[in-house]
């Protein structure tokens, strides 16, 4: 998406340490109809010449900063200790991942 000089100034939003997470983000705030754009990409040595840069305009940095906070709550890992979501908790089997671990095992 391109971004017009006159939009205001290009803030830098987010690091990543790889490229798949940056364009997830990006994904994200192109969804929500946030302009945004990746540099530093193609650099050898990612996260050390400061990783991925997720950049957009000053001017919608508070709603992009709420848009990737907003998914990355959603996207929270449930430990293997806690039983699944979708699963009753009156269930004593196991989680879906122990049970596949158990099989992958035996």
């Amino acid at each position: 998406m391109f971004i017009e000089p006159t939009d205001g100034t290009v803030v830098l939003l987010e690091s990543f340490a790889n490229s798949i997470s940056a364009h997830l983000a990006k994904n994200q705030l192109e969804a929500a109809g946030i302009a945004c754009f990746i540099s530093n990409e193609n650099r050898p040595y990612g996260p050390i010449s400061g990783g991925v840069r997720l950049h957009v305009r000053q001017q919608d940095l508070e709603a992009a900063q709420q848009v990737l906070a907003d998914h990355s709550a959603l996207m929270t890992a449930v430990p293997d200790d806690e039983p699944d979501a979708a699963q009753p908790a009156s269930d004593s089997s196991g989680s879906l991942l122990t049970r596949l671990r158990t099989w992958l095992l035996s």
